[in-house]
């Protein structure tokens, strides 16, 4: 190419012919800084405040939550397959004189389905860069064209936050070597707080969960790791959103917990700085955790148990 291709639609279904059919080895999807821009904020990308800070978006479409969750293949050219699941089944139920409260059960799931293939999350980040005459972009890493998911995962996902993106070539943009940081996390006010002073600020993040039952249990759990008393919690941000980190600086632990369905609590042996730096597949796909805790029946005696065997 000799010069930038603009990309202004909702979406690309394939590499344009052009960078194909002319051998472009690796491109970047770039946009120009606008901080008023409506995705700047839903996305979180208002944390990439400095020349080098990265991140990856938040999730609220189709592009930005395959970045985060993968794809799922579903193969319906094959016959169906029995699958079983653990799913947490929660209701208010009454205790009598017209009150009621709320309960919670773990069953397990059995039906029929097609077999299906999760293809890996791509987690690509964008990063604020700036060129040699001072003009700042919001960019992705250069990607190679031979991997195509790679690549149109990255093309949607910025036509989703920003409706359109320049493709560039790495001699179209002369950008400085800059220092690199990792801006997926924000501390949370240090100091001791009581619960209901703290509470708002977990239940801002908790109230965007659909499902009353995921609510109840994101509460339940975060209110359970806030009552051992971490000396500093910090709040995820962009793809990190719906994450905490409960920080045990005496004990040298972390604990990961994600207010999602289908999550882990995850510990941590490395210090904070350490692991805010790290992507979430290394964090939670590199066995870098000391201890893996399903949430079901057991959670609330093992997480006990954790902190029994590891008092300060």
């Amino acid at each position: 190419m000799t010069e930038m291709q603009l990309l202004h639609k909702k979406r690309v279904r394939k590499i344009p012919s052009n960078i194909t059919k002319q051998g472009v080895a690796k491109t970047r999807l770039i946009v120009p800084v606008d901080r008023e821009s409506d995705g700047i904020k839903e996305y979180h990308l208002s944390a990439l405040k400095e020349v080098g800070d990265r991140m990856i978006p938040a999730a609220h479409g189709t592009a930005t939550r395959r970045n985060l969750e993968g794809r799922l293949i579903v193969h319906r050219d094959k016959p169906k397959e029995f699958h079983s699941w653990l799913a947490l089944w929660g209701r208010n139920q009454f205790c009598g004189r017209g009150e009621t409260e709320w309960v919670e059960n773990y069953v397990t799931r059995t039906g029929l389905r097609y077999p299906r293939t999760q293809l890996p999350a791509e987690e690509i980040e964008l990063s604020l860069i700036e060129n040699t005459e001072g003009q700042q972009f919001f960019a992705t890493d250069l990607i190679s064209t031979s991997d195509e998911e790679r690549w149109l995962t990255a093309a949607n996902l910025m036509l989703e936050i920003f409706e359109y993106a320049w493709i560039a070539e790495s001699r179209d943009l002369q950008t400085p070597l800059t220092v690199t940081r990792r801006v997926n996390w924000r501390f949370l006010p240090p100091g001791e707080h009581d619960w209901d002073t703290v509470r708002p600020g977990f239940e801002e993040v908790i109230e965007t969960l659909e499902s009353s039952t995921a609510k109840h249990r994101a509460k339940r759990s975060i209110k359970r790791l806030y009552d051992f008393g971490p000396d500093q919690v910090v709040m995820g941000l962009g793809g990190f959103h719906g994450y905490f980190a409960f920080c045990f600086s005496d004990q040298e632990f972390t604990i990961l917990e994600s207010i999602h369905p289908n999550n882990a609590t995850y510990i941590l042996g490395q210090n904070w700085e350490g692991i805010s730096q790290l992507t979430k597949a290394e964090i939670l796909e590199a066995q870098l955790h000391l201890r893996r805790l399903i949430h079901d029946q057991f959670w609330d005696a093992e997480i006990e148990n954790w902190f029994s065997n590891h008092a300060a």
